[in-house]
């Protein structure tokens, strides 16, 4: 069970690295000290539109990050299954150890 949930935060992990990787934009280009002492009220408007664009994600950018989540989630989904199946697994022994050990004593009531 320890195995599982490590499994499953390991999934997790990977998927928001994946996810944040994905949505990194490329890097803004630093200002020239020059242009910011002649025009500083165009400069202020030209820096708030880079700010604007850069914050709203490309197409590209949206379906990578689709992409990465969906498979997050596909990821998780076979996680989920595998502690399901280990857990059932797990209920069914026990059940089956309780009638051996109980078999016996029950029989005599």
């Amino acid at each position: 069970m320890r195995f599982t949930a490590l499994l499953l935060l390991a999934v997790l992990a990977g998927a928001l690295v994946c996810a944040q990787d994905a949505t990194a934009g490329p890097a803004q280009p630093t200002e020239d000290p020059a242009s910011l002492q002649s025009d500083a009220p165009q400069e202020t408007t030209i820096a708030a539109q880079t700010s604007a664009a850069a914050q709203e994600p490309t197409t590209k950018q949206r379906k990578n990050l689709e992409s990465v989540i969906e498979k997050g989630r596909s990821d998780l989904k076979g996680v989920i299954a595998g502690a399901k199946k280990t857990v059932d697994e797990r209920i069914q022994n026990a059940k089956d150890a309780l009638k051996k050990r109980l078999g016996p004593i029950i029989s005599i009531i």
